[in-house]
């Protein structure tokens, strides 16, 4: 807890005070001060850092994960109209044999 609370009052103070004591590594150009020490705030900042990677790193397997399943998708796309076309033939033939039958009775 700070020493003192009515600078929380300024929105940069109150701002910075914060960043002190949650999050002091997302400004890394501000000098650790009394509530952190320099230790604490690489540690910190470590931290987030490696939080912010396995982020990335989630929304990258995702992303990969999206990738796979509308690959399958167009190959089972792709699938279908190659059997619908046999299928087609299939008939049409069926059709064609029926015609001649028809004719010959």
């Amino acid at each position: 807890m700070p020493h003192s609370t009515h600078f929380l009052n300024f929105p940069f103070l109150r701002l910075t005070h914060e960043l002190c004591h949650g999050t002091c590594a997302w400004l890394s150009f501000v000098t650790p001060r009394r509530c952190c020490t320099p230790q604490e705030f690489n540690i910190e900042k470590l931290q987030l850092l490696e939080a912010e990677k396995g982020r990335v790193r989630k929304e990258y397997e995702r992303r990969e994960g999206q990738i796979d399943v509308k690959k399958k998708i167009e190959y089972s796309k792709q699938l279908n109209a190659s059997r619908i076309k046999v299928l087609q033939a299939r008939e049409d033939a069926v059709h064609s044999i029926l015609e001649e039958v028809s004719f010959i009775i």
